[in-house]
């Protein structure tokens, strides 16, 4: 009798239509890990608790960090042994780390992992004197499809194994859907910025969105400290490298805008840590990913892009 009703559901099957069929077999992803990421300060970037050998930490969420690291300050105090990688790790003043930390194990959500390396920063006091212990970059999170509603500051991690195109599980009012490239844990996107397109690189690490100097006057003709391009600040506080801040009509993902987005304007530094950077013309920072949901379905090299969920924040 089991057998006979097997048969007769395949011939029940067979006889759908093939779309029906398909429909029918292609599930939404499935959820693998959760976690919930806070504010570092209002407009600020994300940090994300992680636990580093049973003591609890938290990391920058930073999808523009080519490696996952940590201070070496929370090394020593964690007593990580350090000791000679086999990567490089520079930071933007062109400063070297070569070293590793060794944990016992590293628990990001629900998933721990065994024996981690993580890269020591390079900026030595990066992390001194602050909550936060290191960086958490994509490398963390391979093999699996990221969920980024950075309105309700929440990571979820999804199993790839799903039909192509099978992942907005939520109900957006638009939904863009735009290639992705990923090369040394960078992702690169195509955006309109003001009509011109440009291909963007998601920085969560970032708290602004950035345009480069160059960029900034061969495509939009700024010119750099007059009325409309004003003085901001300083890159990474040195005053040989000021910024300047520029209000632009509208950056676009397909069908899915942010209206408005201040842009700073940076200087174009030639030294060999920008030159191995390889930083782009463009770097969208969280002012700009603050207002959306972003699927990252890394197999399929798609990112699925609606409005962010408007969840209040404590």
């Amino acid at each position: 009798m089991p057998r006979m009703r097997q048969v007769i559901l395949l011939a029940i099957l067979a006889t759908l239509p093939p779309g029906l069929a398909r429909a029918k077999d292609c599930a939404l992803p499935k959820l693998i890990n959760q976690v919930q990421m806070a504010r570092a300060g209002h407009g600020e970037v994300d940090l994300i608790p992680v636990t580093v050998n049973g003591t609890e930490e938290k990391f920058i969420f930073d999808t523009g960090g080519f490696f996952s690291q940590i201070g070496p300050a929370a090394a020593a105090s964690l007593h990580l042994p350090v000791q000679p990688g086999g990567r490089e790790l520079y930071d933007v003043r062109g400063t070297i780390s070569r070293d590793e930390a060794q944990a016992d194990s590293f628990t990001l959500g629900q998933v721990t992992r065994a024996h981690v390396a993580l890269q020591l920063s390079p900026n030595v006091g990066a992390f001194d004197g602050s909550p936060i212990a290191g960086i958490l970059a994509l490398d963390m999170l391979s093999g699996a499809d990221a969920d980024l509603d950075f309105g309700a500051d929440t990571l979820k991690l999804f199993s790839q194994d799903h039909c192509p195109g099978k992942v907005i599980y939520w109900q957006p009012p638009a939904t863009a859907i735009v290639p992705i490239v990923l090369a040394r844990n960078h992702i690169t996107v195509p955006v309109m910025l003001d009509g011109h397109p440009f291909n963007a690189v998601i920085d969560t690490g970032a708290s602004d969105t950035a345009l480069t100097e160059t960029a900034a006057k061969r495509i939009f003709g700024l010119t750099p400290g007059d009325a409309n391009t004003q003085r901001y600040g300083e890159l990474n506080g040195d005053p040989a490298l000021p910024t300047y801040v520029h209000w632009f009509t509208a950056l676009t993902f397909g069908q899915v805008s942010v209206g408005e987005p201040g842009v700073l304007v940076i200087p174009d530094d030639k030294s060999r840590a920008r030159q191995d950077l390889a930083i782009p013309d463009l770097i969208l920072g969280m002012d700009v990913l603050r207002n959306l949901h972003i699927y990252l379905a890394m197999a399929e090299r798609k990112m699925y892009v609606t409005p962010a969920s408007q969840t209040p924040q404590k």
